[in-house]
């Protein structure tokens, strides 16, 4: 830590002291979202993309994994992001079968994720490690039933990420694009909105590390494109 500086009034400085155009905050525990913290989004600079590691939606496996934070102060962040930050996209980590996860554990974690406004949730299965504390925990949970869990929170995932993507097609998002292929003879670009949605848009001219504004509709198989570059 530096002596005087916070998470706050490092973001501050930043967006004081440069013109960077676009900044993304990375992962953010939900003990360190605060309404202070938020309101520096009034800027637009600022990505409305939040990363919030929830890991498990038990409080019993969260000590056990030695976090700082409750699922329910999760659930507090998640819901004062969204009230705060309009179309803010908000994803999570978990971990699925760490020691000791039964199945109402399990659960919980499920329903903190349904209930939670995510637009997206990245799925992991808990890895045995050596020299890890959790590696000598009893009860490991089997492959199979990790892979159980895991496909139920995936599912989860695609409808929330689905339903998010839906949301956001009514709305004019800033796009930065990153790189370019070729389909057809013709130039497709991919780039990534504020709130952290991969669009495309078909462009023959040079867009690479440029931001356009634009509007975003869905095309046959649900992908979204950008309205004004197609």
């Amino acid at each position: 830590e530096v002596p005087g500086q916070n998470l706050y009034t490092l973001i501050s400085n930043v967006l004081g002291k440069t013109t960077i155009e676009r900044i993304r905050v990375s992962s953010l525990q939900p003990h360190e979202i605060t309404s202070d913290l938020l309101a520096l989004w009034s800027d637009k600079r600022l990505c409305p993309h939040f990363h919030v590691p929830l890991q498990s939606g038990n409080d019993q496996i969260l000590k056990g994994m030695r976090r700082r934070y409750s699922s329910d102060q999760f659930i507090y962040a998640t819901e004062l992001i969204s009230k705060t930050v309009a179309g803010s996209g908000i994803t999570t980590d978990v971990i699925v079968g760490y020691p000791g996860e039964t199945d109402a554990f399990f659960w919980d974690t499920y329903r903190v994720c349904s209930d939670a406004s995510l637009s997206d949730i990245h799925v992991f299965p808990y890895s045995r490690r050596p020299g890890t504390s959790a590696y000598y925990l009893e009860d490991q949970v089997t492959p199979d039933l990790k892979s159980y869990r895991v496909k139920h929170l995936v599912d989860l995932a695609r409808d929330k990420h689905k339903d998010f993507i839906e949301g956001s097609v009514c709305l004019t998002h800033d796009i930065l694009w990153e790189k370019a292929s070729l389909l057809d003879g013709r130039r497709i670009w991919s780039g990534l909105t504020g709130n952290y949605i991969k669009v495309r848009c078909m462009n023959d001219e040079t867009l690479y590390n440029t931001i356009t504004e634009s509007g975003l509709y869905l095309d046959s198989e649900g992908l979204p494109w950008a309205c004004s570059n197609s």
